[in-house]
């Protein structure tokens, strides 16, 4: 199974555009990807203006990749257009159609529902235009609101991964949580 190069791209919900990303994002995300506590939660680390310029150059350099790897879409409102996020979305074994799903939201714009809308936006670009079987995500087990992202939107807690990221010095563990497209597709989520 290959990811194609361009699919049905961008994704509208009520409030979000959910959009490839593009040179200026670096800078738009500026006020809340500093932060270290925006990349806490997430396997990256962004600790500086220019690894931010790094991380969104190789983000827009992997789109224009045939076949493509990954995923990586910038969430933005849409009444303001202000970017408060992204989502991820790849392949994890193109054999078994087993593909990952990641999302971050900046601080000031958390809690306001936008993780939850952008990641089932995603669900049926998954699903039905890649045609993936199955996606996984992780989260840090110190992250309940992530989870209940997951909850909310139908994943499965399959299991906790112990001790297996190292955190601010501290080990911590990680939730894994699936979701099958037959699932997906028959409770219509």
């Amino acid at each position: 199974m290959k990811i194609p190069s361009s699919a049905a791209l961008p994704l509208l919900t009520e409030r979000l555009l959910i959009r490839e990303f593009v040179d200026t994002d670096a800078f738009r995300m500026r006020d809340f990807a500093l932060d270290p506590d925006f990349w806490r939660h997430t396997s990256l680390d962004i600790v500086s203006v220019e690894a931010l310029d790094i991380f969104t150059s190789d983000v827009i350099a992997e789109q224009k990749r045939t076949p493509r790897p990954f995923y990586n879409l910038a969430v933005n409102t849409r009444d303001t257009g202000t970017l408060v996020g992204f989502v991820k979305t790849g392949l994890v074994s193109s054999d078994d159609g087993v593909g990952m799903l990641g999302y971050a939201i900046g601080g000031q714009y958390a809690g306001m529902g936008y993780a939850t809308e952008a990641a089932a936006a995603l669900l049926p670009f998954v699903f039905v235009a890649l045609g993936f079987h199955r996606l996984t995500a992780n989260c840090d087990a110190n992250n309940p609101a992530s989870a209940r992202v997951l909850e909310k939107l139908g994943f499965i807690l399959e299991g906790r991964l112990r001790e297996n990221r190292l955190v601010d010095g501290v080990r911590t563990d990680s939730l894994v949580y699936g979701l099958l497209a037959d699932d997906f597709l028959v409770a219509g989520l």
